[in-house]
């Protein structure tokens, strides 16, 4: 069964449950500021999907993430906007 939530990252504990796909779109100053946050929210397996993040931003957001043991395994751009998906590199 498939389950959504939408919460306040600020607010949230981090680790406090585990997600196969967790999925942000949100300004790149808070995604790399809260990265360890979202990224233990993490199933072993699981995929972190990255979007709203302004073009000339990205690679900040992408460095932060692979800093955490973590590779890109899928970009998009459209306009101005990006988006990735993220998992542990094995």
């Amino acid at each position: 069964m498939l389950a959504f939530e939408e919460r306040d990252l600020t607010k949230m504990p981090p680790g406090e449950r585990r997600f196969d796909v967790v999925c942000a779109n949100l300004m790149s100053e808070l995604l790399v500021a809260e990265k360890a946050k979202l990224a233990s929210w993490l199933a072993p397996a699981g995929r972190l999907v990255l979007a709203g993040i302004l073009e000339e931003q990205f690679a900040e957001v992408e460095a932060a993430f692979c800093g955490l043991g973590m590779e890109l395994i899928a970009a998009e751009s459209l306009d101005e906007w990006c988006s990735g998906t993220f998992q542990f590199s094995c």
